[in-house]
């Protein structure tokens, strides 16, 4: 059988980047990758998000001395020429949510707007905030409003609550916070079972 390999670059935080995974070749984002035929190219980083106010980014936002935000990465993301763009994330920056609302909502439909004038022919998908296998904070449901409402403005795919893929607490590791490899193999999984049940672009 003869594939039309995509090149398929993420976009997302700690969840994305493989946290919880014994290795890299158990993150979510490879094992679809290998599944899917996709060539991967993962500038997933630990705390990075959708959005960080302007005027503190330091240590108590994204614990690091420096928060970077999705919208920073457009350029790389760009460069790799992608087929596909997936971007994942959104948790670290959950407490934003009440106190930012305004702001937190224009940089998400900014962000996808800005990517789509970028890729004008990429298929690019964006994934609901993952959670872990406690109670799904509301506020976790709005940004996913947020996500989805930008995501439609913009010709933006939306994959809406994976934020109960990980409900199930042997999915999750030992912090009790990131996807342990059974959390990172329902990721996949899920997403697997997304993009075969759906039309995608074909690739020249």
């Amino acid at each position: 059988m003869e594939y039309n390999w995509r090149k398929t670059v993420f976009l997302g935080d700690s969840y994305c980047a493989g946290a919880g995974a014994s290795s890299q070749s158990k993150r979510w984002t490879t094992i679809a990758s290998k599944s899917l035929h996709w060539e991967e190219f993962n500038l997933c980083l630990g705390a990075n998000e959708y959005f960080f106010p302007s005027s503190d980014t330091g240590e108590k936002v994204c614990g690091a001395a420096t928060c970077v935000d999705y919208a920073a990465q457009i350029s790389d993301a760009v460069a790799t020429k992608p087929n596909v763009v997936i971007i994942s994330g959104g948790r670290d920056s959950l407490g934003l949510v009440a106190t930012n609302a305004d702001e937190f909502k224009a940089q998400i439909c900014t962000l996808f707007s800005s990517v789509r004038k970028s890729l004008p022919n990429a298929e690019i998908i964006a994934i609901a905030p993952f959670w872990d296998a406690t109670a799904v904070p509301n506020d976790l449901i709005l940004m996913n409003n947020w996500i989805y409402g930008c995501a439609s403005q913009n010709n933006v795919k939306y994959i809406p609550k994976s934020f109960n893929w990980l409900a199930n607490k042997s999915a999750i590791s030992a912090d009790k916070f990131h996807p342990n490899d059974v959390g990172h193999q329902i990721i996949a999984d899920k997403l697997i079972t997304w993009w075969n049940s759906t039309t995608h672009k074909k690739v020249a």
